[in-house]
Formats: structure tokens, sequence, C-alpha cells
């Protein structure tokens, strides 16, 4: 007889999305082992001040990373998954996001240059740092694994550049390398990782011809504006808060003291994150196929994936939440002291980030875009107005405060006002407190 415990991981790994999640739990765990290791060292070597120049950098140049994007992320798996011509759909999906990639980085070096700031970040370390957009063409070749299910392929592309990433990034340490060498070995991640995906494609499929079409392309941008709309949106009550401490500082040195600590809080805060979410983007093809069936199964299978998800980020929050403190003097050590009730607050915000990934497959599915566009947009206003009046009084401390509020506000409570999102709300709230989680019982009483 199978005993409880073994029947409950049996059950869990028996659910879809985890056993292909696996794959891409694999190559984050990997990548985090890698980054957590090679991070510290990095964060001990620039120290507070420099961090957090270093992090403004990073920021501003990922302002205009939707347009990168072009919107094609979950929403290109759906297409992949309803047999649409590869070499087309990819091909058109590429040239987009080169277009974009380019109108991004001409726009992310005007915007530095016309937004006064208070950190020591230079105009040459936020180009350099814009390097890393130059991965988003060759990146659509993740969804496409993604909707086969292939995980396995971005795992081991992804470890493959983290690995090397790493190793420069060790070599900086070595070498005392200022800012600008890290910005670029950060680049060079995203850049290996496009560029093993390619490889991999062009051996395993021998090279399919990619064609761009008009027609495809209208109908991808059709969709796909909402998506970038709502990408400025994330970046706004995502990002804002570290644009804004830099502008809204008195003095340079505030500056980049107070983003110092809020990045060094927002890295272990969220560096598990990627549990959760590689468990819904997994779950994503599943469930489409599952909406597709009935309405019935699909909302209870949202509920049940939610619940699981939710499980696994309660396990890290709780934790963060009590000894926040220990936590970064054990990883950063007692230069970053100050980041602890950053760190307490700011971990609160992963439960509605994640119920935020979970809305978006839900929206997507019913071709519900421009809701997701109207929540974040309400959240982003609301996250902007509350940093513009307690990040001068209360620095990273007040950035952390507004995060949580501002992610909340766009999930559960703005959709529960619309009638169109209401039963998101209800599936949303069934999730966080876990109601998904009878159905798993359930199954362990079966024989």
């Amino acid at each position: 007889m199978i005993s409880g415990r073994r029947r409950l991981l049996l059950a869990f790994v028996d659910h879809p999305a985890i056993a292909n999640a696996g794959w891409i739990i694999g190559e984050r765990i990997g990548r985090l082992l890698i980054a957590l290791v090679v991070g510290i060292l990095v964060f001990r070597k620039l120290g507070v001040d420099r961090l957090g120049a270093f992090n403004y950098a990073l920021t501003a140049a990922s302002l205009f990373v939707p347009l990168s994007t072009c919107g094609l992320g979950e929403n290109l798996v759906r297409h992949l998954v309803g047999g649409r011509s590869n070499g087309v759909m990819l091909g058109t999906a590429f040239a987009m996001r080169a277009a974009g990639t380019l109108a991004a980085y001409g726009f992310g070096v005007a915007a530095f240059l016309l937004v006064p700031n208070q950190t020591t970040a230079t105009l040459g370390d936020a180009a350099v740092a814009g390097l890393a957009l130059w991965s988003a063409p060759l990146l659509v070749l993740d969804p496409y694994f993604q909707s086969l299910s292939r995980s396995r392929v971005v795992t081991a592309c992804g470890l493959t550049a983290g690995l090397v990433a790493a190793g420069v990034k060790i070599i900086g340490v070595l070498i005392d390398a200022p800012i600008r060498y890290f910005l670029f070995a950060n680049a060079l991640d995203a850049i290996l990782l496009g560029a093993g995906l390619l490889a991999v494609y062009v051996l395993t499929t021998g090279g399919e011809r990619w064609r761009f079409d008009l027609t495809t392309a209208r109908g991808l941008m059709r969709e796909a504006i909402p998506s970038i709309l709502t990408g400025f949106a994330v970046f706004i009550y995502d990002q804002s808060d570290v644009l804004l401490l830099g502008v809204l500082a008195a003095s340079r040195e505030v500056a980049d003291h107070q983003i110092g600590l809020y990045a060094a809080a927002v890295r272990l805060s969220s560096m598990w994150r990627f549990v959760p979410f590689a468990i819904l983007a997994s779950a994503a093809p599943f469930l489409y196929r599952a909406q597709q069936r009935d309405d019935t199964s699909y909302r209870a299978a949202l509920i049940q994936t939610v619940s699981i998800v939710m499980v696994c980020s309660y396990l890290f929050i709780v934790p963060l939440a009590i000894w926040p403190g220990e936590a970064i003097q054990v990883l950063l050590g007692d230069g970053y002291r100050e980041a602890a009730p950053v760190l307490r607050v700011h971990v609160f915000s992963n439960m509605f980030a994640i119920l935020g990934v979970a809305q978006s497959t839900w929206l997507i599915g019913r071709g519900m875009l421009w809701a997701g566009f109207r929540n974040t947009v309400i959240g982003a206003v609301f996250n902007v107005a509350l940093n513009v009046i307690f990040i001068p009084q209360h620095g990273a401390l007040g950035a952390a405060a507004t995060t949580v509020a501002a992610t909340f506000l766009a999930t559960i409570p703005v959709n529960a006002l619309f009638p169109a999102t209401r039963p998101l709300a209800d599936i949303l709230t069934r999730g966080m407190v876990l109601a998904g989680m009878p159905a798993m019982m359930r199954r362990l009483r079966k024989p």
C-alpha cells in the first residue's frame, strides 16, 4: 500500500503542468544557484552604492523592453499550439521583434538623456545594459519549444549561457572590473541564450525556412497591442520604483544608496519566483486545451494550478518575512543590513505578482487582453502616485510598500469591480486560499 505522503507526491508529479515544468524548474534552479553564488560575489564587490548605479542603468535600459518583445510571448504559444505554420509564424514574429528591438534601444538611449536623475550611472552604462535587448528576436524560439512541451531545450541552453556569463562575472570580480563590465556580462547571458536556442532549432528541424507574412503580422500586432501596452504599465508599477528613487533623491549619494538597498531586497525577495512562474508557464498549453473542452473543467484546472503555485510561494514568503535580517546577513553581509525592513515588506508583493501571471492566462484564453491592460494601468497609476508621496520621506521602504499595494490592487480588487472579470477575481481568490487543494486530496483517496 502506498503511504499518504507518497500518494501526495505522486499526485503533484502527475499534474501535467508539474511534469513539463520540471525541465523549466531544473533550468531555473541551475541558473539560480549560479546567479546566487556569482551574484553574492558581485553584490559584495560592488557594495550598496555602486550596486545602486548598476541597477539604475539596468532599469533605465529595460524601459522599452515591451517594444522589443512586441507582446509575443504566451500569445505566440497559443498560436503555435493551434497548429499554425511554424515557418511563417516564427519568421513573422522574428521580424517584428527585430524592428521592435531597434526602436526600443533607440528610445532607451534618448530617454536616459532626457530624464534627469541623481545617480552616478552614465549613458555609456545604460547603452551597454541595453545590449540585452538584442536577444529578443531569437527568443521567439522559447515559446516555440514551450508549445511542443520541450522545455529541456531551454534548460540546456539556459544553463550553458548562465555558466559562460557567470565565468565572465567571476573574472570581473577578480580583476575589480568597473560597473560597465558587469552590465555587459549580464547582457551576454541573454544573447547566448538566444544563440543557443537558434542552434538547437536548426539542428533539430534542419533549418526550416522562416518567412515573413504581412497578414500574419497584422493579426499578431492586433492581438499584441494590449500586451505591449500592458508591458509598459507592468514596467511602471514593477520598475518605476527604481527610476523614481533615482529621480526624487536629494543627492547622488542618497540615490545610489537607496537604490542599492532596494535592489538587494528585491533580488532576495524574488529569487525563488521562478518556481511558480515555471509551473504557470508550463501549464498554459494544458489550460488552453482544457478551455477548448469546456469552461467548467478549465475553471477547475486553473483553480487547482493556482493553488499549487501558491503553496510553493508560501513556503518561501513566510520564512523571508520572519527572518529577513538573517537572510541578508548570510547572503550579502553586514554592508546590506539596512535592506532587511525593505525585504520584509517587499516579499509579500510576490503573492500578487504570481496571481497576475495566472490572470494573464485566463485573459489571453478569452481574448480579453484589454482587461489586463486596464488592470495594470490602474495599478501603475496607483503605484506612481504613492511612490511620489512616500519615496521622498521613506526611500526604499516606501517603494517596497507601494509595490505591494499596487500589485494587490491590479489583481483581485480591480477584477472584482467589473462584471466581465468578476469570475476571474473569484478564481484568483480561491487559488490564493488554496481552494484547489481538496481536489488534490480526493485524488489521494483513490486506490
